[in-house]
């Protein structure tokens, strides 16, 4: 069971994509190559969230969620920067089964025309991801997202794509910690990891 991230001023939001791949160098050229362990399926969010500094009633909010949600317990947060696409499309589907990897075809939107574009986020599943290319739409509403990281779990024919509203499950890696001055006041710094079980 996962927490909402409260509603609370975000100062700053750090977002990074953490790829889990391997580097190795030939002892004799000195040729590089690189292995992505796991197909990308195994790269994750990680990312700090700061807040500004908090009044007394914001303070007891935000330290009532980091101990409810505790030391790597599981929340979800939107992108405190991310209104959605400018076309206006909010929601698709999942369009046929089977599907893997960066490229994900979906149905159900307004046909020619720019769905997202590069840099967009969508959610499908619990799965929170960026676009790496202009999102369009066939005569008939169909449309390719291309994006990063990879799907770690192939969705199901017709399962929901929220390009509005996508959730970013985490875990906190800070341990809950209430630090107030004189006047009651604390900001607050939680780093985080997306989840990568239970998707």
């Amino acid at each position: 069971m996962s927490e909402p991230f409260p509603d609370i001023r975000i100062k700053n939001f750090r977002l990074d994509l953490n790829e889990n791949k391997a580097r190795f160098e030939s002892p004799f050229t000195r040729q590089r190559q690189v292995i992505s362990l796991g197909a990308g399926t195994a790269d994750r969010w990680e990312g700090v969230i700061t807040t500004p500094e908090l009044y007394p009633a914001d303070v007891k909010t935000m330290f009532n969620f980091v101990v409810k949600v505790g030391l790597y317990g599981q929340f979800t947060i939107e992108h405190p920067d991310y209104g959605g696409p400018e076309s206006g499309e909010f929601l698709g589907a999942v369009a046929g089964t089977g599907q893997s990897g960066i490229s994900l075809v979906c149905d159900g939107f307004t046909p020619n025309i720019v769905v997202a574009r590069e840099g967009d986020y969508f959610q499908v599943r619990n799965e929170f991801k960026r676009l790496t290319a202009n999102a369009n739409s066939n005569g008939t509403g169909v449309v390719t997202f291309n994006f990063r990281p990879a799907l770690r779990v192939s969705p199901a024919h017709t399962d929901p794509v929220d390009l509005v509203t996508p959730l970013l499950l985490c875990e906190l890696l800070t341990i809950p910690s209430e630090d107030t001055d004189e006047l009651g006041t604390q900001a607050f710094t939680l780093a985080f990891q997306e989840v990568l079980s239970g998707v």
